[in-house]
């Protein structure tokens, strides 16, 4: 049972970097083994005020998602690929079902 959930939702604003960034986050769970399940995705462009991408992370619990909010490799994507980038950025943690 996965215990921790992580959901963000991020407005890009320039748009010629979110593939970019997409790849960085998608290559983060090779990386941090305590992510247990990571999916990134770019918006469909269904309506016009939706964020740019969104990501969904699972984690054991809380302190595997400390973990991996510390890991170098996910502090290299935020400074390189996430600070750079985006213009806003939501997220919240719950507990998954």
């Amino acid at each position: 049972r996965i215990a921790a959930r992580s959901h963000q939702n991020a407005r890009v604003r320039i748009a010629a970097e979110v593939k970019g960034l997409v790849e960085a986050l998608r290559g983060l769970p090779a990386q941090i083994p305590e992510i247990l399940s990571y999916r990134v995705g770019e918006d469909l462009g269904l309506r016009d005020d939706n964020a740019t991408l969104a990501l969904v992370g699972e984690f054991a619990d809380e302190r595997a998602w400390r973990t991996y909010l510390a890991h170098p490799a996910h502090r290299a994507v935020v400074t390189e690929h996430v600070e750079p980038v985006v213009a806003a950025r939501q997220s919240v943690q719950f507990i998954a079902d």
